[in-house]
């Protein structure tokens, strides 16, 4: 195909020889000078060399975050209150747990703040660090739960977060809860599936003879929800 000797084809092979195959290469594929890498954090150079296409980046890693620096970053508030980020570098964080896509903002902002551990715990003062992609050893440091001042989980100001352990950041909670009037229940509780109407009305549709599995399923829950609630052992208080 080159310089026009014959040869036996096997295996799609197009020339008779590897000098032939590089003046082939030469003829087909331009050559493409060194350029910088299109990610403008990395300083690295991509060597010339002989492409149809010219590479933009220096490694996947790299197109990895230029896209990701592309997006937008985003907010969204969980059904337990707390508020998550994600888009952007957000994942090149190092408060970035490792896995998932969105994590938790909070957490960032005292990373931002305090820095790297080790810390000690606002209220008992024992040794705590972050650990984000460690499991906690029994009698080792313990790991760091971010603790609102306020109780108000969406106030992720750097004045209302402290680092605390995750026993007085529990203690902290009960406290809360056992010293609030406002207790949830029914419909306030951020994980209830039903409404107080939706109750009443299961409850006169079981009592007009239909089967609790097809309400189970015309309301999107196990059949075990629908007959505690019937004998009243749930949502007592409607």
């Amino acid at each position: 195909m080159v310089c026009g000797s014959t040869f036996t084809a096997q295996g799609g092979r197009r020339t008779c020889s590897n000098m032939c195959k590089n003046v082939l290469r030469e003829r087909d594929f331009p050559l493409v000078p060194e350029h910088p890498c299109a990610n403008a954090d990395c300083p690295a150079i991509i060597p010339s060399r002989r492409s149809r296409r010219t590479k933009r980046f220096c490694s996947k890693k790299c197109a990895s975050r230029q896209r990701n620096k592309d997006k937008k970053v985003t907010f969204r508030v969980k059904e337990d209150g707390y508020v998550t980020v994600s888009g952007g570098n957000s994942k090149e964080h190092p408060a970035y747990p490792g896995t998932g896509r969105h994590f938790y903002y909070h957490v960032m902002v005292a990373y931002d703040r305090y820095g790297m551990g080790p810390h000690t715990c606002f209220w008992c003062k024992c040794r705590i660090d972050w650990l984000f992609k460690q499991k906690q050893v029994a009698g080792a440091v313990k790991k760091i739960a971010v603790d609102h001042l306020d109780w108000n989980t969406q106030n992720n100001s750097s004045d209302n977060l402290v680092l605390s352990c995750f026993k007085c950041n529990i203690n902290r909670m009960h406290d809360n809860l056992s010293s609030s009037d406002f207790v949830p229940r029914g419909e306030e509780v951020w994980s209830a599936k039903l409404a107080e109407d939706d109750v009443v009305m299961i409850r006169e549709r079981l009592a007009s003879g239909e089967h609790g599995s097809s309400l189970a399923v015309e309301y999107n829950v196990c059949k075990d929800t629908i007959y505690k609630l019937a004998r009243k052992e749930t949502w007592k208080h409607v």
